[in-house]
């Protein structure tokens, strides 16, 4: 999709569609017809899960500041994530790693984007949110719910009407199994007054909400923060074989340690806005070496880059 979007003083929804599509191919109705259709039955019933290869090519964003001076957060940003795969947009805070994650998804209202965004080389359309989900960073659930209650609740807003009691109820059980939340499935969200949840639990938990309608394409924004080790290394362990599953997934990360950092199939590193590196985690090494900056034996290079 060749986006440009302006900023607007509008009251609408931050959901409302504010991007003028302009596709360098000319689609007749039919073929457009087409291509919906085939959305929507990726979306459809089914428990399989369609391929889809994410791509985005010279990704621009720009905004204008109160003195009118426009500021550039992304600076021709390219890269792609396809099925099976587990990518990373890494990089310091303020280097556009949320930023782009939500130009991915779809989420941004304001500003000027330009560049395009193709979901198996066909232009992102109105579509691309039934195939895809995003998990925000900040965890928004009940503290009096189980895990349990909490899907059940989720999967009678979130499924679609036409999906069967029986169906929905099996993709509450298949997301807490997912998700590793079997053990806790009777325990409470919990909140400032009651114990419940671990951080790294409530997570996973709101990951598993989001698995409810079956998303082919999985974004989610600092999955880990907040996190101990031990619960970052759990929740990126479930997510990678959530990938396994055909799906492609895309993440931001901030400092990941060594381990985790090689779990990734591709990092994005992100520099003020710049790409710096996008590839394989063990080919960054060598990478940034040819650059002059070679990562010092036993430092973390998550951290080091």
């Amino acid at each position: 999709m060749a986006l440009k979007q302006r900023s607007t003083s509008s009251n609408r929804s931050p959901f409302t569609k504010h991007v003028k599509i302009h596709s360098p191919i000319h689609h007749t109705t039919n073929t457009q017809q087409r291509m919906s259709s085939a959305y929507l039955e990726v979306k459809g019933d089914t428990s399989s899960h369609f391929p889809c290869t994410l791509s985005w090519e010279n990704i621009n964003y720009t905004v204008h500041g109160s003195t009118k001076d426009e500021k550039h957060i992304l600076h021709n940003v390219t890269g792609r994530s396809a099925p099976g795969q587990l990518t990373a947009i890494m990089g310091p805070s303020g280097s556009g790693k949320t930023t782009l994650l939500d130009i991915l998804a779809d989420r941004v209202s304001s500003g000027a984007i330009a560049g395009d965004i193709h979901v198996n080389g066909r232009p992102r359309d109105s579509h691309f949110r039934l195939l895809a989900s995003y998990v925000a960073q900040e965890d928004s659930l009940l503290g009096s719910f189980t895990v349990l209650e909490t899907l059940r609740y989720a999967a009678q807003l979130s499924v679609a009407s036409t999906v069967s009691a029986q169906e929905r109820e099996l993709r509450v059980q298949e997301a807490i199994d997912d998700m590793g939340l079997r053990s806790c499935e009777h325990t409470i969200v919990g909140d400032i007054f009651r114990k419940g949840l671990s951080g790294g639990q409530k997570r996973r938990l709101s990951i598993a909400i989001e698995l409810l309608s079956h998303p082919t394409i999985l974004l989610l924004d600092e999955p880990t923060s907040g996190l101990d080790s031990a619960s970052t290394h759990a929740v990126i362990t479930y997510i990678a074989k959530l990938a396994k599953q055909n799906r492609t997934i895309v993440c931001t990360i901030h400092q990941p340690s060594s381990m985790v950092y090689h779990m990734f199939d591709n990092v994005m590193i992100l520099a003020q806005g710049h790409t710096a590196y996008f590839g394989s985690p063990h080919d960054s090494l060598a990478h940034f070496a040819s650059l002059g900056h070679p990562c010092p034996q036993f430092t973390n290079p998550g951290e080091y880059f």
